[in-house]
């Protein structure tokens, strides 16, 4: 009986294919990224549900998470970009939106439906390349009034 759970096991994990790897867990490996993790309760610790937001308490419940990858340094950007686009195409990511916000930074939305929606926002600016990917049941407006109404520190 053992020998048979173990071969199932076994079987199960060699089916796995190799490029099942996250994209969080390929863009960590990267040297000199910065990474941040967000559950929800953190969202609400923020104030992020504040009643002018576009992203209400109910928004904030159908989100699972969200992940912010950062670049800043020139060599940095060039593997970040690089490896976000190769993650993109690999896995049948659909762009949504790119527009740009005050004339510098562009931003292009990538979505992929599975059981949840997960979205992968890339911003790039002439400086630094930031990937986020948030996982939840939220529409693209209600993103990014959710992506608009966070707490952003200028560097």
């Amino acid at each position: 009986m053992i020998r048979k759970t173990l071969l199932a096991v076994f079987l199960f994990v060699a089916l796995i294919p190799a490029g099942a790897e996250s994209l969080v867990a390929r863009l960590e490996k990267i040297p000199s990224v910065q990474t941040v993790y967000i559950s929800p309760k953190m969202f609400r610790l923020m104030g992020v549900n504040q009643k002018d937001s576009l992203l209400t308490e109910t928004c904030i419940d159908r989100l699972h998470s969200m992940d912010i990858i950062v670049a800043d340094e020139p060599s940095t950007i060039t593997a970040l970009t690089k490896e976000t686009l190769t993650y993109i195409q690999q896995n049948d990511y659909e762009e949504v939106d790119r527009h740009q916000n005050d004339g510098e930074n562009t931003v292009t939305y990538y979505k992929k439906l599975s059981p949840n929606a997960v979205y992968i926002l890339c911003t790039e600016s002439s400086t630094e390349y930031v990937v986020s990917v948030i996982q939840g049941n939220l529409s693209k407006e209600e993103l990014k009034g959710f992506m608009n109404s966070l707490p952003v520190e200028e560097r």
